[in-house]
């Protein structure tokens, strides 16, 4: 089956953190996707990861500032405030589905790539190319041991209707989590 029969509607809550401070827009996305580390783009596709519940958003939070930062960059970061993202997409493809990833021609699952940023990129950047998925659905890389109910929404904003009202719902806070 061509892989673009797998892409699907997907409506759900998913979870973002943002910087504490009465000032933070929770619709601003200008610097999603400029991350020279992120796993499923490269740096400069707009793309904004959202995680399956708050505690995957920490997990996420807390593995990137232990593996890229230095001990002086996580001494000045600032408490963080939850947003509860409530989306309607279109088209998603969600790369828990085995025969996804056999059409992909990355094995029987995403356990055999994705701790593979290279991979990871290339099926990221195929999906944006080739397919009409505004999204993926991945395993979290916290929870790789029960990725099924921790994930993460990858969007490709670029993929997206400008008023991202149109897909988000609503955008509320939700709690708020320091890392020291």
């Amino acid at each position: 089956m061509p892989l673009g029969d797998y892409v699907k509607t997907w409506t759900g809550d998913a979870f973002r953190h943002l910087p504490k401070s009465a000032s933070v827009d929770p619709f601003d996305f200008r610097h999603c996707g400029k991350n020279t580390e992120n796993r499923w783009n490269k740096a400069g596709e707009p793309t904004l990861y959202l995680a399956s519940s708050k505690a995957v958003a920490l997990g996420e939070y807390a593995r990137h500032l232990d593996t890229t930062r230095s001990a002086g960059v996580r001494g000045g970061i600032r408490p963080r405030t939850v947003i509860r993202y409530s989306l309607s997409l279109t088209e998603a493809l969600d790369l828990h589905d085995r025969e996804v990833c056999r059409e992909l021609g990355f094995g029987e699952g995403p356990e055999d790539f994705v701790q593979d940023v290279d991979k990871a990129r290339v099926v990221g950047a195929f999906v944006r190319a080739m397919t009409g998925a505004q999204g993926l659905i991945v395993p979290s890389m916290v929870f790789l041991d029960s990725y099924k109910m921790n994930w993460n929404l990858v969007l490709f904003l670029d993929k997206l209707v400008p008023d991202q009202r149109a897909f988000i719902l609503s955008a509320t806070p939700d709690g708020e989590f320091a890392v020291t």
